[in-house]
């Protein structure tokens, strides 16, 4: 589920980053959730062929776990916007 919840965010935030042009350095956060959708396609993947998981969980860890991630990539996202403010003013 942790890997749908990624795809879900990482779809909004490329479609954010379309629609506001480059604003807000959208594609930071973009990036950041397409890389994590990717790692995490490649690690279901794994874990299916071989060792016979399931490739969708739908438990409730697994879904707070989607949730953890894309905070970590909003608050990721947040230090690169300030860390561009503060460099931009001094």
């Amino acid at each position: 589920m942790h890997l749908l919840i990624l795809l879900v965010a990482g779809v909004a935030a490329t479609a954010a980053w379309r629609v506001y042009k480059g604003a807000y350095s959208l594609h930071v956060l973009a990036l950041t959730l397409w890389a994590s959708v990717l790692m995490f396609t490649v690690d279901k993947a794994y874990a299916y062929l071989v060792e016979g998981e399931a490739f969708v969980d739908a438990s409730p860890e697994s879904m707070a776990l989607g949730a953890v991630l894309v905070a970590t990539a909003i608050v990721l996202w947040l230090l690169t916007l300030a860390y561009g403010k503060m460099r931009r003013a001094g």
